[in-house]
């Protein structure tokens, strides 16, 4: 059994390479800053890691969770902007 462990290495299936993570985005939409205390955070965090403020707004029309830095919901395109 030994013998196949060490084919297995070998082929690669078992190795202990470090997988690498994919590639940061640095577009225009990849950060957002929070409206609390201003700092620049990525757009996937739902609440601010220093301030602890939310940085998603439900939708008031078909109440789906979204972006807060998004204007009108990609969902129904409801206005976002009187929420809070």
């Amino acid at each position: 059994m030994r013998g196949v462990s060490v084919v297995l290495t070998v082929l690669g299936l078992f190795g202990r390479s470090k997988k690498k993570s994919p590639p940061v985005k640095t577009e225009q939409g990849a950060f957002i800053r929070c409206p609390a205390c201003r700092t620049e955070l990525h757009s996937t965090i739902s609440r601010c890691p220093y301030c602890s403020a939310f940085l998603e707004v439900t939708c008031s029309n078909c109440d789906r969770t979204t972006n807060r830095s998004l204007s009108n919901c990609p969902y129904c395109g409801n206005s976002l902007r009187e929420q809070g």
